[in-house]
């Protein structure tokens, strides 16, 4: 009877072995890595959206866009992304997006006015406020100012001087539409729609001041 049994057993790796192993994985991997690369830029592609007006509702309060948003659009799943308002829509959808930049925005505002941000939508927020005008979004959102003043002038361009700063002001024929029936020297009150530098944007509820 033998002493000793031998068994079959394969030998220990060599540490040469494992290193060329590890060499060969991490070659692998670079080239995958190239290859998800090639990927990545066979299937990504920039547009431009041209429209930079978004309404905001049917009141006339716009949101101006600095400059036409970019569109990355991935043909492998034919979905496009815009970075600065960290939105993805299917490329069918395309007709849908001021819908979606107007809903988002109005989302993104809600949430700053009730301080009730986190600090994604923070940065997110940012990122959105630098792509609009949001002075003239302010200022088409501002509610109307109750004015008074006195129709200086009917014909040929209605003039009005206002009793806040007797400062007379040309009007044009869309605005002072709304002043139609006053006559020359008629005191009146309004609601008035200001814009940029104060100019008279729209006059409603007019009102007849008689002494």
């Amino acid at each position: 009877m033998p002493l000793f049994v031998t068994v079959d057993t394969p030998p220990p790796a060599s540490p040469y072995v494992r290193e060329i192993d590890a060499q060969v994985s991490y070659e692998q991997q670079f080239e995958s890595d190239l290859r998800d690369e090639a990927f990545d830029a066979t299937f990504l592609s920039c547009f431009e959206f041209p429209q930079t007006i978004i309404p905001l509702d049917d009141a006339g309060t716009l949101l101006k866009l600095w400059e036409p948003l970019e569109l990355k659009v991935n043909s492998f799943d034919d979905t496009f992304h815009i970075d600065s308002w960290g939105i993805t829509m299917d490329c069918d959808d395309v007709h849908l997006l001021p819908e979606k930049l107007a809903r988002r925005f109005m989302e993104f505002f809600g949430k700053s006015e009730r301080a009730q941000m986190s600090a994604v939508d923070e940065a997110q927020w940012i990122k959105i406020l630098d792509t609009v005008d949001y002075q003239l979004f302010a200022v088409d959102r501002a509610p109307a100012h109750y004015m008074e003043g006195v129709l200086r002038r009917q014909s040929p361009h209605v003039r009005v001087e206002w009793n806040e700063d007797e400062q007379s002001e040309k009007l044009n024929s869309a605005v002072s539409a709304s002043l139609s029936l006053l006559q020359e020297g008629d005191e009146f009150s309004a609601y008035c729609k200001l814009g940029l530098d104060n100019e008279i944007k729209s006059i409603e509820r007019v009102t007849l001041l008689v002494s």
